[in-house]
Parts: structure tokens; sequence; C-alpha cells
């Protein structure tokens, strides 16, 4: 499905992430030109589901690399029940999807169509 490579996923999650959150910086509010996630990108599991992801101005960018700037989106994520979630998925993918009886397309799959109704509405 063309849907699922990862530079179409990837731009659906910077927008799904900007409309989760009023396409507004998480941390001051101002236009949201850039996307932080929480937990590293190179994790698939959580690369692109939107709780792992935060609109943010350059500046704020910065700040949520710091120890204060993920301390406000764990605060985010426990105040909302996301971080036992994503916390679920922090780990290798094979053994996710083989103790989830799922494929990694099915997985992508999943991804697109949660990404896509969030965009959709």
């Amino acid at each position: 499905m063309k849907g699922l490579s990862d530079s179409n996923l990837q731009s659906m999650w910077r927008k799904a992430c900007r409309i989760i959150h009023g396409d507004r910086c998480f941390v001051c509010g101002a236009i949201a030109t850039d996307t932080h996630h929480y937990i590293r990108r190179k994790n698939l599991l959580t690369k692109h589901a939107w709780q792992n992801g935060y609109p943010c101005c350059p500046d704020c960018h910065r700040f949520l690399h710091t120890k204060a700037g993920e301390k406000k989106m764990v605060d985010w994520l426990s105040q909302n029940g996301w971080l036992e979630y994503l916390h679920e998925r922090e780990t290798q993918s094979k053994q996710w999807f083989v103790e989830h009886g799922i494929t990694k397309n099915d997985y992508l799959k999943q991804m697109y169509d949660e990404l896509k109704g969030i965009i959709n509405g």
C-alpha cells in the first residue's frame, strides 16, 4: 500500500500531532513548526504513534530535549493515560509483533488508519 511508506507515515504523524494539540507549540502556545518525539523515532512501535509527538516551535524544541522538557511530556502522557501505552511499545518490534500475533505491515496499516482518522476528523 502506497500510504505505508515511511515518509508518508511520518508526514501524517506530524499533521496528526498538530491536530491533537491545536496546531500550537506544546510548550509556549505559539504556532508549531516542528514536531518532537518523546521516545526516539528509531523505535518502530512508537515512531508513528500520535501519542509520541509534540508540536513545537524551534526554541521549545530545544527545551523538550532537556530534563524539564521530558518531565512536561511525561506529565501530559500520565494525565492523559498514554505513558504506559508508549512504554509497553518501547521494546524490540520483532518480539512485540510475535507476542501480539501481528505482522509489521499489519501494524503499519493500523498506524496509517489511526493517523488518517485523526486527519480526516
